[in-house]
This record gives C-alpha cells, sequence and structure tokens, in this order.
C-alpha cells in the first residue's frame, strides 16, 4: 500500500529539478540528482513516507538519517513537491506543512519557537541563506524571505520580506520568484 499523494510529490520533485538541465538526457539527470547529498535524503525520505511494510519503511528510514546527517537537510514535515535545495548544509524544516515549489538555500531553519508553535508555509516560496522562520504564523504563496532574515510573523501572499525581524520589502508575484531562482 502506497501514499499516492507523496508519489506525485516525488514525481514532481524530479521534474521541477530536470526542467533546468532539460538538454541532458534522463539517465544522466538522474545520475546527478541522485549524486547530490540533500537529494539522496529528499528521496529516501519520501520513499519512507510512501512505503507502508514495516521493515523496509525501517531500512529506507534508516537510509534517510544517514544521507539527512551527511547533508544537514533534516525534514519533520510534510513537504509538497517540488522542492529544490541546491546547496546542501543545516537545512532544518519542521512546520506544519510546507507547500509546492519551494527553493531552500542552506542554514536555513524553519520551526518552534518553544512557546506559540510551528510556521505553516505555503506555495511557491524562497528562503534565502541563514533565514530562520519561526512560531505559529502562516507564510501566503509566492513569498521570498530574503538571506539573514528572521521570520515571526504572518507573511500575505505576493509579498518579499528582508530583516531581522522581517518586514516587507516589495510586492511580488510567482513570475519573479521563478526569474530568480531559474526553476
Amino acid at each position: 500500500m502506497m501514499d499516492k499523494d507523496e508519489l506525485k510529490n516525488l514525481q514532481r520533485d524530479f521534474e521541477r529539478y530536470f526542467r533546468m538541465f532539460e538538454n541532458d538526457g534522463r539517465s544522466s539527470c538522474l545520475r546527478r540528482y541522485y549524486l547530490c547529498p540533500q537529494y539522496k535524503a529528499l528521496i529516501y525520505y519520501r520513499l519512507c513516507r510512501i512505503c507502508r511494510l514495516p521493515a523496509l519503511r525501517t531500512l529506507l528510514h534508516w537510509n534517510y538519517r544517514r544521507h539527512a546527517l551527511r547533508s544537514g537537510l533534516e525534514l519533520g514535515c510534510p513537504v509538497g513537491g517540488g522542492l529544490i535545495v541546491p546547496h546542501w548544509g543545516s537545512i532544518k524544516l519542521n512546520a506544519v506543512r510546507i507547500g509546492c515549489d519551494a527553493y531552500i538555500l542552506h542554514n536555513v531553519t524553519v520551526g518552534d519557537d518553544f512557546s506559540t508553535g510551528m510556521p505553516t508555509l505555503g506555495d511557491n516560496i524562497f528562503i534565502g541563506t541563514g533565514s530562520t522562520v519561526a512560531g505559529c504564523i502562516t507564510i501566503g504563496d509566492n513569498v521570498a524571505i530574503a538571506a539573514m532574515s528572521y521570520v515571526n510573523k504572518d507573511v500575505p501572499s505576493n509579498t518579499m520580506v528582508a530583516g531581522i525581524p522581517a518586514k516587507p520589502v516589495r510586492d511580488i508575484d510567482a513570475a519573479y520568484i521563478h526569474q530568480m531562482t531559474g526553476y
């Protein structure tokens, strides 16, 4: 028995990553994807969530933890498909949910502030290097969080925020995020 949503998320991860290398062959893209430590952790995370056989799930979880320790990518919440993590190193994601098409750089922490709860992140978000998103807040769709920002208040959709604490800088749209990330 498998979770069809997680299988679709895994497929969406591949499709979004392959868009960047559409001129290369499919096997070359798969090899490149699997050789990145952060994507190995993501694959095993998704497969572990898909699998319902206890023995196989334990093996997949063990592989996920092994690659999570190597790459620094720790996933503790449901993550939508299309996740791009171009750099590996100390990425902690622990939220109520993270939507589809997230682009997250290294040294990012998303999680509990130990008093109010965990955040909820929407679709098509960008989180810059060294940023922290903490507390029971909601980050809307099409949001860009600038590098080294601390977000502890709700962020409406179609907004770029920056600073400590993060404040709205400008209005943006999905095309702006796609142009900025190349995905």
